[in-house]
């Protein structure tokens, strides 16, 4: 079966709620949650970025962010608050990749933004879904040519049982996915975004 096809077959399928009940907001033509209260930002790999870094940052006044990418370039487009690290992501941590393992360890509701073209895989494989629920809302830049469907599979399985799609833009070389964090909908009865950080105890009940 074409990578595409099976890619968008199997997307729609974990649509098991009606999205159109999350309210939105569009940032740099991206619609995300509009959900506020994030204490990290991460953006792991700033290619392609459009200033979506800086814009988020300003609107939801988040106070530790990070960006990750190997060109070093990029340094010089983010605003002066925002932390640099020239590394990529991977599941273990070197002198050239960091596993984020800092982060999640530290914070409790972060906004991911992270380009997957291969590392990333390993990284989303190999991280405990105890820690991936520290991710509240998550931007995906999904680039599959190279990449197995087995591996895919495994990898938006984990992301289905601990988050929600918001929404999906398929583009000809790569698909932007954005995903909120289960219980942030779940719990918000009503839809309002004034919900607080999420708690060890309330994390240890989800899995």
């Amino acid at each position: 079966m074409n990578h595409k096809i099976y890619f968008l077959i199997y997307m729609n399928s974990l649509f098991n709620f009606d999205t159109n009940k999350i309210d939105k907001i569009k940032i740099s033509e991206i619609e995300i949650a509009n959900y506020d209260y994030y204490d990290c930002y991460i953006c792991a790999g700033y290619d392609n970025d459009n200033n979506f870094t800086n814009e988020i940052n300003n609107i939801f006044n988040i106070k530790d962010a990070f960006v990750f990418d190997k060109n070093y370039q990029y340094k010089n487009e983010i605003s002066t608050n925002i932390n640099f690290y020239n590394l990529s992501i991977d599941s273990i941590r070197s002198k050239n990749t960091a596993n984020l393992s800092y982060f999640y360890n530290k914070y409790y509701d972060i906004f991911l933004r992270m380009n997957i073209n291969g590392n990333e895989f390993r990284w989303l494989n190999f991280i405990d879904m105890y820690y991936l629920l520290r991710f509240k809302q998550i931007i995906i830049y999904l680039y599959t040519q190279n990449i197995d469907i087995s591996i895919q599979k495994i990898c938006f399985d984990k992301l289905n049982f601990t988050h929600y799609i918001v929404s999906i833009v398929d583009y000809e070389n790569f698909k932007i996915i954005v995903y909120l964090r289960k219980d942030i909908y779940d719990n918000d009865k009503n839809n309002e975004s004034k919900l607080i950080g999420i708690t060890i105890d309330k994390v240890s009940k989800l899995i």
